[in-house]
Parts: C-alpha cells; sequence; structure tokens
C-alpha cells in the first residue's frame, strides 16, 4: 500500500485510555482523532521506531486546535468549499489510478486516465504523478 492512501485500524480503547485521550483533546484542544493519532505519534517517537522528522511533522499535525481549524473553513465561501472537496475526490481518484496502473495495461484506459490528469496537473498533485508515471512507459508520446 503506499504512503499516500491512510491505513483503517478501529480500536477498541479501554475506559482508562479512552478518558485519557479525552485529557489530551481538552489539554490541546484538538479533536478524538488527533488526540490518539498524536499519542500514538509520541509513543512511536519515545520508543524510537519513527524518524525525527516525522515525529515533528506528525506532532505540528496534530496539535492543531479544532478553533484554528474551523476558523479557516468558516472564511470559506460556498464556492471555496467545494472546489475544495472536489480536489479531495480528484486527488483520491488519480491516487486510486496510480494504484491500479500497472494492472491496467489497456491503453485505452490509460489515455483517458492521463487526458483527465493533464486537465488538472497544476492543482491537483497526484494529477502530475500520474503524469510523471505515464511519461516512464514506452507507449509513443502522441498517444499521451
Amino acid at each position: 500500500m503506499s504512503e499516500r492512501k491512510a491505513h483503517v485500524h478501529p480500536v477498541f480503547l479501554p475506559a482508562e485510555l479512552y478518558v485519557g485521550i479525552s485529557g489530551v483533546q481538552y489539554k490541546y484542544e484538538i479533536g478524538k482523532s488527533a488526540s490518539i493519532l498524536l499519542m500514538i505519534t509520541e509513543g512511536l517517537h519515545s520508543e524510537k521506531l519513527i524518524t525525527e522528522e516525522a515525529y515533528k511533522k506528525y506532532q505540528r499535525q496534530y496539535q492543531k486546535k479544532l478553533v484554528e481549524i474551523l476558523k479557516k473553513t468558516e472564511s470559506l465561501t460556498k464556492e471555496q468549499i467545494e472546489e475544495n472537496e472536489k480536489h479531495k475526490q480528484l486527488e483520491k481518484e488519480f491516487n486510486m489510478v496510480i494504484d491500479q496502473w500497472s494492472i491496467h495495461p489497456d491503453l485505452k484506459w490509460r489515455l483517458q486516465k492521463v487526458q483527465r490528469a493533464e486537465k488538472y496537473k497544476d492543482k491537483i498533485p497526484s494529477a502530475k504523478l500520474l503524469l510523471e508515471l505515464a511519461n516512464k512507459e514506452e507507449v509513443p508520446n502522441e498517444q499521451f
């Protein structure tokens, strides 16, 4: 599985851990998922199982206060929110295409996906990655 995809794993927390996670939520003013991920990050870091760079990255990411996130969202117009949602969907779509690229040798399918990625190469990071992947293939350029 690629780094671009999140890994889902349901966890049933004992009461003591659930209360502790709630305390982290309150302390940092963050959401429940962020507090769980922050504690996982802290634990992995203390066991030296992740790099310092990864630790700092995730620590910053998961300590963002909910109020700041909500203010950022509230200041967006309806059109901007819709555009952001569209971009998220496209990012997901292009990531799936990248993951399935090697199992879809059909040139027509690939051409269709590359043409769609071409439209969004400047706005969607995974569209640009898809185009780079397509350019690595030994297929005549006029088809892409």
